[in-house]
C-alpha cells in the first residue's frame, strides 16, 4: 500500500538520495536548491512510499489550498525511479491525489 507525506527536514538525506539516483531529476530538485526558496515559497513537497520505500516525490508549494508544482523551480511534477511502470505511476498519482483530497486542497 502507498503512503503519501509531506516532506519534513528530516527527510532531506532520503530526498537528496532519491533525485541522485531518479528518472526525471536534475540538480533543481536537491533539497539545498529548492531551499533557496523557501522565504518565497511554502513548500509543500511530497514523498510516496511503498511500504518503507521511497518511489517518488513531488517538488511543490502551496498558496492557500491550491498546490503547485514548485514555482520557485523552472518545471517539476512527479519524479520516479528508472523503473517505474505506467501501472506504478498511476497508482502514485491516485494516492497523491486522494492524500491532497483528504488535506482539503482543492487544485493542483
Amino acid at each position: 500500500m502507498l503512503s503519501v507525506v509531506k516532506y519534513q527536514p528530516k527527510y532531506k538525506t532520503q530526498w537528496d538520495h532519491f533525485v541522485s539516483k531518479a528518472k526525471n531529476a536534475t540538480f533543481l530538485f536537491y533539497r539545498d536548491f529548492m531551499e533557496y526558496h523557501q522565504d518565497r515559497f511554502e513548500d509543500y513537497s511530497l514523498m510516496v512510499f511503498d511500504d518503507e520505500k521511497l518511489i517518488s516525490i513531488i517538488p511543490a508549494n502551496n498558496i492557500g489550498s491550491m498546490l503547485h508544482s514548485h514555482q520557485g523551480l523552472t518545471y517539476g511534477g512527479l519524479v520516479i525511479t528508472p523503473e517505474t511502470k505506467l501501472k506504478a505511476f498511476l497508482e502514485i498519482f491516485r494516492s497523491v491525489l486522494m492524500y491532497l483530497y483528504l488535506a482539503g486542497m482543492d487544485s493542483l
